[in-house]
């Protein structure tokens, strides 16, 4: 094994030896036989640290199999004859010197071969930080080389086509102003687009709770009775109230105020008093002060004379209200005025029929 181990070291020794140098023809091909010399060594080395490797493995199975075998073997022999036993340990003693020694030397040696390639690759770095530097060396002076041969082309081009460069220079300006006003007309663009998808989403979202708020369930319904002109002016006012759901009829003012936008019904039923003196009665429904629809009656009992007896007459309309409008019973006339012209059981109601949002 240690034979083997020194034929390998003494094979390195005359690789490394006055073959480092090899011939060359010019700078580059030195360069390149260099490096694949580098490389061959380097290759030998990571075999020979292999082997080397091994060979301490194989040290260290072969002792471990001999220690084990001797070791059964004495308990053998222990057990035959102690004075053998005792000899034989005797003898395993000078075995474990002699290996020892052996182990000893052997390290020593490992220590002196692994100074060596130490060296050995210390050298080869070093060759190689050498020739990385003359590479950088070579690669910047050629870089210098190529960038002054570049800026003189360029500056040689340059003279040749100003006017071409000139031009260029004014098209990618308008490239750019065109571009930025582009960006600016599409970002104005989105900007409207925005605002209008805001203002639909707005007049959604209004229309929406207008919609809710006309789709509460909800009535809009009244009917009065009993005319009553003495309390108000403007209008025909009514003493009782039979229903007024909604609270839109005012009371004291007759008026119906819209409180739901949407198509409402209002009708008027009028009779007249009995009497001698009560010749024609009517009155009118008007909406927001206008004239609407109008109950007339004018009865006589006989040619030239009045009517004595008791007369009813009735009208209604339909309409479309907004929110606020005000509905009244209004221009009434008679001989003695309306209340006194007209029975206590003449009506006036009201009904939304369908609500609008």
């Amino acid at each position: 094994m240690f034979k083997s181990f020194c034929a390998i070291f003494y094979l390195i020794i005359n690789t490394y030896g006055s073959d480092m140098e090899p011939k060359c023809y010019s700078r580059f091909d030195y360069d390149e036989k260099m490096l694949l010399k580098l490389l061959r060594i380097e290759d030998q080395i990571k075999k020979f640290e292999d082997h080397l490797k091994e060979m301490k493995e194989t040290l260290n199975a072969e002792k471990s199999n001999r220690m084990e075998s001797f070791a059964n073997e004495m308990g053998e022999f222990r057990e035959r004859n102690l004075e053998e036993v005792q000899r034989q340990q005797n003898l395993t003693e000078k075995f474990n010197e002699s290996l020892n020694r052996t182990e000893t030397t052997l390290n020593e040696s490992l220590q002196h071969q692994e100074s060596l390639i130490k060296e050995v690759i210390d050298n080869v770095n070093k060759t190689m930080e050498t020739y990385e530097k003359f590479i950088k060396e070579m690669l910047n002076a050629e870089k210098t080389k190529r960038t002054e041969a570049f800026a003189t082309e360029m500056e040689e081009f340059r003279e040749r086509n100003l006017e071409e460069i000139q031009r260029q220079r004014k098209l990618t300006k308008r490239i750019r102003a065109s571009q930025k006003r582009a960006n600016t007309t599409m970002s104005e663009s989105l900007k409207h687009q925005q605002n209008m998808v805001k203002e639909v989403i707005d007049k959604v979202n209004e229309r929406l709770d207008t919609y809710k708020k006309f789709t509460k369930d909800e009535d809009v319904v009244f009917t009065v009775t009993g005319p009553d002109d003495g309390r108000t002016a403007g209008s025909l006012t009514f003493k009782n109230v039979i229903t007024n759901e909604g609270d839109g009829y005012d009371i004291s003012t007759g008026i119906f105020t819209c409180p739901t936008r949407g198509l409402y019904y209002f009708s008027l039923h009028l009779m007249k008093r009995y009497g001698s003196y009560q010749d024609q009665v009517g009155c009118y429904i008007k909406m927001n002060g206008t004239e609407t629809v109008r109950a007339h009656f004018n009865p006589e009992d006989y040619d030239g004379g009045d009517g004595y007896g008791s007369y009813d007459v009735s009208t209604s309309v339909y309409v479309r209200l907004e929110v606020g409008s005000l509905v009244m019973v209004a221009g009434c006339y008679g001989y003695r005025g309306a209340s006194s012209s007209i029975e206590p059981w003449s009506s006036f109601s009201g009904h939304l029929i369908r609500s609008y949002f």
